[in-house]
């Protein structure tokens, strides 16, 4: 399957590293030009020495006005959007009672990060029959031990809402699905801090729960970003797409 992105915009919140640089470098190999985003300036700066032809978005999307901004200087350079991949989120706490502001960030990590870029973005995709991906998580899907339930709600809110939304979208031919990873491993996450940390423990984890009995890695998400922003996926919409080695226990 040759899939060629080559010309089409796309803006990818949450891309200074992992699974949303990952992302940002594959659209870029298949010709997009794109737009890398995050609140770490340095570190977009050094992405771009790599992806010479991307534009840097700094702001965080957490925020409403620096999403509004975000989207304004995205339209400013390439007057439309094709593609947009919402990668924004974390299911990491380090408080070991989960109070309300806790809850409000996690919903502002994991759900409002999401509806503040679209809100701004809603009338250029549908100019431009675009398609989003949004990064979620099999948290939203179904109860996963030791997940933090602000977190798992959140994506769960924001899987019902790719699945309203879809209805609305659809009647302008734009598209939105979501991709739900499970545990993926790369510098710096949670997964590679624990395997590190407790090889033994985390090993035994993976083995008893992923069939596959291996961490994903980001690639694994970034391929199928590929194909549901392509020409061959014209017809899904409203779908969540589980990458987790077959962790997910539901029909």
């Amino acid at each position: 399957m040759n899939i060629d992105l080559k010309g089409k915009t796309a803006l990818i919140t949450g891309s200074s590293q992992g699974i949303g640089l990952e992302i940002a470098k594959k659209l870029y190999e298949h010709g997009c030009k794109i737009a890398i985003n995050g609140r770490n300036e340095k570190r977009l700066n050094k992405i771009k020495k790599t992806l010479k032809q991307a534009i840097v978005l700094k702001g965080d999307v957490t925020k409403e006005q620096d999403a509004k901004k975000i989207i304004k200087k995205f339209i400013k350079v390439y007057k439309n959007i094709d593609i947009l991949v919402c990668n924004v989120g974390s299911g990491k706490s380090s408080k070991k009672r989960i109070d309300l502001m806790e809850w409000r960030r996690f919903f502002e990590l994991n759900f409002w990060s999401t509806l503040n870029i679209l809100n701004y973005a809603n009338k250029y995709l549908i100019k431009s029959n675009s398609s989003v991906i949004c990064i979620s998580s099999i948290c939203g899907i179904e109860h996963v031990p030791n997940a933090p339930i602000p977190y798992s709600v959140a994506k769960s809110a924001l899987n019902s809402y790719i699945k309203n939304q879809s209805k609305i979208f659809g009647k302008f031919n734009v598209r939105i699905n979501a991709i739900a990873p499970g545990n993926i491993g790369f510098e710096g996450s949670v997964w590679q801090k624990k395997m590190s940390k407790f090889p033994l423990q985390t090993k035994k984890y993976i083995k008893e729960n992923v069939p596959l009995n291996n961490l994903g890695k980001p690639s694994d998400v970034s391929n199928l970003v590929i194909y549901l922003a392509s020409k061959y996926a014209k017809f899904i919409s409203g779908s969540i797409f589980v990458v987790d080695g077959g962790q997910v226990r539901n029909i």
